[in-house]
C-alpha cells in the first residue's frame, strides 16, 4: 500500500496541524496498486497523542489497519508517524520582568512559580508559556547576592522544554541590598587599643540577622566619629559611622568599647648595650615595645608604659 498526505514535519503552533480527526482521515490517503481505498470500509486510521495532546511537539504514531470485512489485510503492521518539531525559544521569544523584588538575606533565595505567570510569551502563540510545562529557569547571576548594576538587576534564564528548545537569557528580577537601619540589633565587638594617635575602628560588626558578621570594606565602611584612639571610661565610648556596600546599604551611628591591651601580650626586644659607667637615661634607645595589634604597633615609652630598671 501506498500512505500520502501525512506530510510534516510540522512547526509547533499550540493547534492540531490537520485541524482535527475530520480533517487528518480526510487528508491521508491510502492505495493498493493504484486503487484509493475508502476509509471506514476498507480501512481504519487513528493517530496517538503526545502528552496528550495532537499539536505537542514530538513523533505522533500513526495507525492503519484492514477493517473486519476488508478484502485487504496488513501482515506485518506498517509503521507511520508525523512528527511537530520544538520552536526555538531564542527566537521570537519575550520575557517580561519580573515584578518580584528580594531582599538579601544571607542565603540563597527562591522565586515562586507564580511570579512567572504571564511573563513569557512566543510571537505566534497566543496563551503565555508555563513555567515547568513549557521552560525551565536557572539563575547564571546566583539568587543571593545584590547585583552590581545601580538598578540590582539580576538576570534569569529560561530554557525550552516540551514544546520549544534551546535556550536565551532574557529576564530580570531584583534583590533589594539589606538595609542596616532595619536591623534590630547592632553589636560590635569591643576593641583594643592601638597606640598612641592611632583610630581604631571595628573590623566586624553583627547583625542580628544575620548569622555571619560583616566585614569591614566588603559589607560596610567606617568612618570615626569620636574617641577613635582613646581607652573607653565609663559612658565615654568610641563613635563611629557605618555605611553598607555590596550586600548592604544604609548609614547607622554606633558606638563601641576600646579597652587596654594587657602590657604581659606586648612583644618586648631589649639590645644589649657595652659598659660605659654612665647611666642610661632613654630607655627608647634600647627597649623596643610593640603590641601585637593592628599589624604591630611600637608603643613610646613614658606615654604607653613606664620602664624600671632593676639591677642584679
Amino acid at each position: 500500500a501506498n500512505v500520502d498526505g501525512i506530510g510534516g514535519p510540522y512547526p509547533y503552533t499550540g493547534s492540531d496541524p490537520y485541524t482535527d480527526d475530520t480533517g487528518f482521515r480526510n487528508t491521508i490517503s491510502v492505495t493498493v496498486d493504484g486503487k484509493k481505498l475508502t476509509v471506514g470500509s476498507d480501512y481504519t486510521i487513528s493517530r496517538a497523542q503526545v502528552r496528550g495532546s495532537y499539536a505537542n511537539a514530538g513523533s505522533h504514531d500513526i495507525t492503519i489497519d484492514p477493517t473486519s470485512y476488508s478484502k485487504y489485510w496488513s501482515d506485518p503492521r506498517p509503521s507511520y508517524a508525523y512528527v511537530v518539531n520544538p520552536l526555538n525559544i531564542d527566537q521570537n521569544m519575550h520575557a517580561a520582568d519580573l515584578t518580584t523584588n528580594l531582599t538579601y538575606n544571607g542565603a540563597e533565595q527562591s522565586i515562586p512559580d507564580s511570579d512567572f505567570v504571564g511573563k513569557v510569551t512566543y510571537d505566534g502563540i497566543k496563551a503565555p508559556l508555563v513555567k515547568g510545562t513549557d521552560y525551565d529557569v536557572s539563575y547564571p547571576d546566583g539568587i543571593k547576592d545584590v547585583s552590581s548594576r545601580s538598578d540590582y538587576k539580576l538576570r534569569y534564564l529560561v530554557t525550552g522544554k516540551g514544546n520549544y528548545a534551546g535556550a536565551a537569557t532574557y529576564g530580570y528580577f531584583i534583590i533589594k541590598p539589606y538595609n542596616l537601619k532595619d536591623s534590630g540589633k547592632i553589636t560590635i565587638p569591643n576593641q583594643y587599643y592601638g597606640g598612641a594617635g592611632v583610630d581604631v575602628l571595628p573590623q566586624t560588626i553583627s547583625l542580628n540577622e544575620f548569622t555571619t558578621p560583616l566585614e569591614i570594606d566588603t559589607d560596610y565602611t567606617a568612618v570615626g566619629t569620636g574617641r577613635n584612639s582613646s581607652i573607653s571610661t565609663g559612658s565615654d565610648k568610641a563613635k563611629v559611622r557605618i555605611t553598607g556596600k555590596g550586600n548592604f546599604t544604609g548609614t547607622v551611628d554606633e558606638e563601641y568599647i576600646i579597652q587596654k591591651l594587657r602590657i604581659e601580650d606586648a612583644n618586648v626586644n631589649i639590645t644589649n648595650l657595652d659598659y660605659t659607667g654612665d647611666y642610661f637615661t632613654n630607655p627608647n634607645d634600647y627597649v623596643s615595645v610593640t603590641i601585637p595589634v593592628n599589624g604591630g604597633k611600637q608603643l613610646t615609652y613614658d606615654k604607653d608604659y613606664t620602664l624600671r630598671i632593676v639591677r642584679t
